[in-house]
Formats: C-alpha cells, sequence, structure tokens
C-alpha cells in the first residue's frame, strides 16, 4: 500500500508543474500582447485628435466600428464632434491617466483615459479601441469638460 502511495505523488507533482507552465505561458502571453495593443490604441489617439483638430469628423465616423456608428444617427454623432471642435478649440497637452486592456473573441479591447487641455479648458476623455490584427477601431469617445456644459 505505501509502494502505491509513494508512486502517486510524482504524478501529483507532475500535474501542479504542468498547470504551473500553463499559468506562466498564459500570463507570459497577455503580457506580450498588452504592449502591441496599447501602443496601437496609443497612437489611435494622436490620430483622432489630429482629425478632430482637422475637423474631419467624416473621416472619423468611417473608420470607427459599427459599434461606435450604432450609438446614433450619422449627422448626430458628426454634430457632437463639430460641438467639441468648436467649443474645446485645439489641444494643448494630453496626459494618459489610466489604461486598461482586455481580450476578447473578437480582438483586444483597449480602453485609455486621458486628462486633456485644450484652448478652451480641461476635459476628461475616453476612448474605447478594438483592435484586431494590428487594425484599430473606434468603438466609443466620451469627453467631459464643464466647458461643454456652458
Amino acid at each position: 500500500m505505501h509502494g502505491d502511495r509513494a508512486h502517486s505523488q510524482p504524478i501529483v507533482v507532475l500535474r501542479i508543474l504542468r498547470w504551473l507552465f500553463v499559468a506562466v505561458m498564459v500570463t507570459l502571453l497577455v503580457g506580450c500582447s498588452r504592449e502591441p495593443a496599447e501602443n496601437l490604441a496609443k497612437r489611435a489617439v494622436e490620430k483622432f485628435h489630429s482629425q478632430l483638430e482637422a475637423g474631419e469628423f467624416h473621416t472619423i465616423y468611417a473608420e470607427a466600428d459599427e459599434e461606435f456608428r450604432k450609438q446614433g444617427r450619422e449627422s448626430e454623432i458628426l454634430d457632437s464632434m463639430r460641438f467639441v471642435h468648436d467649443r474645446m478649440g485645439r489641444i494643448v497637452q494630453t496626459a494618459l491617466i489610466r489604461s486598461e486592456v482586455g481580450q476578447t473573441t473578437s480582438g483586444a479591447r483597449v480602453t485609455l483615459s486621458y486628462s486633456t487641455y485644450f484652448e478652451g479648458g480641461r476635459a476628461a476623455e475616453q476612448f474605447i479601441w478594438l483592435i484586431v490584427d494590428g487594425s484599430t477601431k473606434l468603438i466609443r469617445y466620451d469627453i467631459n469638460s464643464p466647458s461643454l456644459e456652458k
């Protein structure tokens, strides 16, 4: 009986080591995919800001994910972007406050929150991007500022 027990201990140890190996590999893969996804999203924010400043609202809309476009009629979304552009003016400075990267069945979902200083005042911006095969699509854009409430 003692022989069977001694024989089963190495099997348990091997199972534990196998699960530990899998956990380490998953952690490494998630860690490796986080940085490129986050960097792609940061570059997409820079592009969005450039397009917003240039008044390229339709381009932003056309390049966005279907989920973004479903948030309202095209004319309403474009009017909202135009209002932000006209009220807030040019961007003076941005600072990334928080980032989250998650994996979904359709790709990486990256949420970036910024504190942004425009000519017209400070704003809190949040971007949610879907990243699939190196391509970024805007899912959601939110901006909050006292300057937009006047």
